[in-house]
């Protein structure tokens, strides 16, 4: 069990048992060593006195009372003028010590030093050894003008110095989605194993190191000066894995860890009016803390708390959308126009004469996904089997997928994509994984090489590869209409590296649509039902050793066909599904790394407005080629 420190350096020429009572010990007068009778002092020379009371290592009164800090294991003291090293005094410090007593539940001393008269600071240090040596356990510097040939006392509060810390948390979980205020305690020791307590300061303040890779935690403060400072974590309610909190100078099992546990949900509506499918959910541009959202000539604004603003964007389907380098959302629609949205509403296309595809003064087919890109550009997989890119000037530029160096032959229609570094990869419709590096930037931006990966399950068969994320762990994941769920190291990118499982509660051809991924995990809503599945990534997974997976009921009603699905700025995951009246947009909110379900479905009141936009380079006429949609398994036309 760790000892308090428990004593008090006090002003006196008497001595301060701590427990009451005890007998006065004779001062030791020192002038370069212990003296054990007083001596007068040098001419131009006066004394400075103080006496330390130090507990006994068990006894409980005198680290129950205040003034207090002095270690049960103090042996000796020195003292030193500020600047100098070498002391005016060093004395011990013990039963038998000259000017020390015993007392109740201690020792009491009293020093008097010798020191130059006039105004100096004074350096005053205990050790665990006699005679100055060993670790120093406690420090304080006291400012005292000492008068010639007269005992100047000072007050003095001595300071710990920290050996180890150890941090302590009121509450190590909550539920997830519930904000909270955890108190934090920092406990420090001294070299032999006591805990520091007040009312004097740290030697050396104590910094605190926070890990939380979702942001959903932060302290009140990051440094700690002295025992019982107040430190809180705060938990703003959203998706975290952990948060550990680490001291300097950490002990073994020093840290602490916060873990909030299980799922939430919550439901925000839509318009009423628009009784539609949500094709697409994305995260806002920077600084935009929303999810924006496209369906039939509409797209949509949802803060992180529901408030809603749609815009008519004199589009069909919207079927992308992904924010951009320039602050704007950049869109695709089923009639193969591209182009961008600001924060508040006006609508730009790229201009016919921009569509650098081969195809036409329009998208070959149209922009099934879209991501930021690292070269500054927003790309996306077209569904006629090409990938493409489009600057933040509007120029837009096509390639198609087997005509790029590597492909194997077959062909491709490329749905969700996502960036690792330079490599772009793609879940192929096809029954594929692909990898397409690109080089270069900003209009320069072009593929050089693509990888194919089968399916392993069905090669290119009836199990299409739809959804695709990277996940924590940083693998690829993919999932298919057959469900499956599998990932692909990046290191390994062939087909021996690809592990896939069956999802358990589902039934063949059912389908994650879309994936998205955040540190809590790789999430696929259920295009069947009501479900949004959360995926574990982990260490150790093979083929026989499937990822935990629970089912999250996103909706209330178990007919609900979740559908689009992203993470949102908040660090959560946003689902929305296309059955209910009016439709809404619900925030999935887990925590933990353990198979939990959720914890109810709430519906959160939130503003919704039409709001009034401009749209600009409309061209007159739509080409109308994929006026509707067509099926759940397939946005668009199929093969």
């Amino acid at each position: 069990m760790k000892r308090a420190l428990a004593g008090f350096v006090l002003i006196a020429l008497t001595a301060c048992g701590g427990g009451g009572g005890g007998s006065t010990p004779a001062p030791s007068t020192l002038g370069g060593g212990t003296a054990p009778t007083s001596s007068p002092a040098p001419a131009g020379s006066g004394t400075l006195s103080f006496s330390i009371a130090i507990p006994a290592s068990t006894g409980p009164a005198a680290s129950n009372r205040a003034p207090k800090y002095v270690s049960p294991s103090t042996a000796s003291v020195s003292v030193t003028l500020a600047g100098q090293t070498t002391p005016l005094a060093t004395a011990n410090l013990g039963a038998t010590a000259p000017g020390c007593a015993v007392v109740p539940n201690g020792v009491s001393c009293t020093v008097t030093v010798i020191a130059p008269a006039g105004s100096n600071t004074f350096v005053i240090t205990t050790y665990n050894g006699t005679n100055g040596t060993g670790q120093q356990l406690s420090t304080a510097r006291i400012a005292a003008t000492v008068t010639q040939s007269t005992t100047t006392q000072v007050a003095l509060t001595l300071n710990g110095v920290v050996a180890t810390t150890a941090v302590i948390l009121g509450a190590t979980t909550v539920p997830v989605g519930t904000p909270a205020s955890i108190a934090v305690t920092v406990n420090a020791y001294d070299q032999n194993g006591n805990l520091i307590v007040g009312p004097g300061s740290f030697s050396s303040p104590i910094t605190l190191t926070l890990t939380d890779a979702s942001g959903a935690t932060s302290l009140s403060t990051t440094t700690v000066g002295a025992p019982g400072t107040s430190v809180t974590l705060n938990y703003n309610g959203n998706s975290m894995v952990s948060a550990t909190i680490t001291p300097s100078n950490a002990a073994p099992n020093g840290s602490a860890t916060f873990t909030p546990t299980g799922n939430a949900v919550i439901g925000y509506a839509v318009l009423p009016t628009d009784n539609q499918y949500t094709n697409v959910l994305a995260p806002g541009p920077a600084g935009d803390r929303a999810v924006w959202y496209g369906a039939s000539g509409i797209i949509g604004r949802m803060s992180t708390t529901g408030q809603v603003t749609e815009y008519t964007s004199g589009l069909n389907d919207v079927y992308a959308l992904a924010p951009g380098a320039d602050g704007n959302m950049w869109f695709g629609d089923d009639n193969g126009y591209i182009g961008s949205i600001t924060p508040t509403g006006t609508i730009t296309f790229a201009q016919p004469t921009n569509y650098n595809t081969g195809c036409g003064p329009y998208l070959c087919d149209y922009a099934n996904f879209m991501v930021p890109g690292p070269d500054g550009n927003v790309w996306f997989s077209d569904d006629g089997g090409y990938v493409g890119m489009v600057t933040t000037s509007g120029i837009v530029t096509e390639w198609y997928i087997p005509n790029l160096p590597g492909w194997p032959g077959g062909g491709s229609e490329p749905n969700q994509i996502a960036f690792i570094g330079n490599t772009l990869y793609a879940a192929d419709e096809w029954g594929y994984v692909d990898a397409i590096a690109i080089a270069g930037a900003g209009a320069a931006s072009a593929p050089t090489g693509v990888v194919q990966v089968a399916n392993p399950a069905t090669g290119e068969g009836p199990c299409d590869v739809y959804g695709l994320a990277i996940g924590p762990d940083g693998n690829v994941w993919f999932s298919d209409d057959c469900s499956n769920i599998g990932l692909i190291p990046p290191a390994n990118f062939t087909t021996a590296g690809v592990l896939e499982w069956s999802v358990a509660g589902t039934t063949a051809y059912d389908s994650f649509d879309l994936l998205a991924s955040s540190p809590a995990g790789v999430f696929g809503g259920d295009d069947s039902d009501n479900l949004v599945y959360r995926i574990f990534p982990s260490a150790g997974l093979s083929a026989s050793n499937a990822p935990a997976i629970t089912p999250i009921p996103a909706y209330a009603n178990p007919y609900m066909e979740v559908y689009a699905i992203t993470r949102g700025p908040d660090g959560n995951i946003w689902a929305a599904e296309d059955e209910e009246t009016p439709e809404s947009i619900v925030k999935v909110i887990s925590g933990g790394n353990a198979a939990t379900g959720a914890s109810g479905i709430a519906r959160a009141p939130g503003s919704v407005t039409r709001a009034s936009n401009t749209i600009s380079h409309r061209i007159s006429a739509a080409k109308g080629r994929h006026a509707q949609r067509f099926g759940r398994h397939h946005r668009g036309p199929g093969r």
